[in-house]
């Protein structure tokens, strides 16, 4: 297994760099073709003088669009500095972008992009939107993640599809990690059936070349996922493989909602700091 194809979503400042620098080390470790994703939206505009209203909004809407497009060229230099020496595709559009990217996941084997980033609803891709709509595994990368491959990686275990989706699809990163640690958290009674459930897993990943070390970690006062998330830290990891479900959250009124189904998603992510 390998990625062939990845995309990356761009933004035309920093704070999408960490994303960009890790989808470039992906292209280039796996020979993949890269495809860089920016999607500027639209402002809503909003006018209730019935004689001029209409005119100043035209104004408006025109100086948002050009405001727009220079964001978009802004992206481009941007993503095709932080990819010099890689041969990469562009797809820059005014849009929703959520909608956008999850359009052009029809190009991927994986998605990457950065975590939550500071912008009104209707001009931001929220990270949840795009694991449970794109139909691929999603690498999230926060600001302040370093490389993920070539680290130690932890495997978030829970017996559903979501997992097992993330799993599979996290295979060729999971190859190229230092260390591998497969943890399920749990209560003291349920320990007999989780090692079991752990044994087949690292069975699985043993076939792909996967050599892990299975972890039950016992459950605390704090969330699974928080708990996950210390022991990722405390560990060394770079990348943390974990299923995902739910719903998205979105709120803006004018944004179109994305619906989701609870067991559309799969996700990867590495552990800032």
């Amino acid at each position: 297994m390998t990625y062939a194809s990845l995309i990356v979503a761009v933004e035309s400042g920093e704070a999408g760099d960490a994303a960009v620098r890790q989808a470039v080390e992906l292209a280039a470790r796996f020979s993949a073709a890269l495809t860089g994703v920016c999607t500027v939206a639209v402002p809503p505009l909003i006018g209730d003088d019935p004689f001029t209203g209409g005119a100043a909004l035209t104004v408006l809407l025109s100086d948002y669009e050009a405001t727009a497009e220079a964001e978009l060229l802004t992206a481009e230099r941007r993503f095709r500095a932080l990819a010099e020496g890689l041969a990469v595709d562009w797809r820059g559009r005014i849009g929703w972008p959520a909608y956008v990217l999850i359009e052009h996941a029809r190009l991927a084997d994986l998605i990457v992009m950065p975590g939550r980033i500071p912008r009104p609803p209707y001009g931001r891709s929220n990270p949840v939107d795009i694991v449970m709509s794109a139909g691929r595994p999603v690498l999230i990368v926060p600001s302040s993640a370093g490389p993920a491959l070539g680290r130690p990686a932890l495997v978030a275990w829970k017996d559903t599809r979501e997992s097992r989706r993330a799993v599979a699809g996290a295979v060729p990163l999971l190859k190229q990690a230092s260390a591998v640690r497969l943890a399920q958290v749990c209560a003291g009674e349920d320990r007999g059936d989780a090692q079991a459930a752990l044994v087949e897993v690292a069975t699985f990943l043993a076939r792909h070349g996967i050599e892990v070390d299975i972890e039950i970690l016992s459950a605390e006062d704090a969330a699974a996922g928080n708990r996950l998330l210390d022991h990722a830290r405390e560990t060394g990891c770079g990348l943390l493989v974990a299923g995902a479900y739910g719903q998205g959250d979105q709120t803006d009124d004018q944004q179109p909602r994305l619906e989701h189904q609870a067991s559309s998603a799969s996700a990867v992510a590495p552990p800032a700091g």
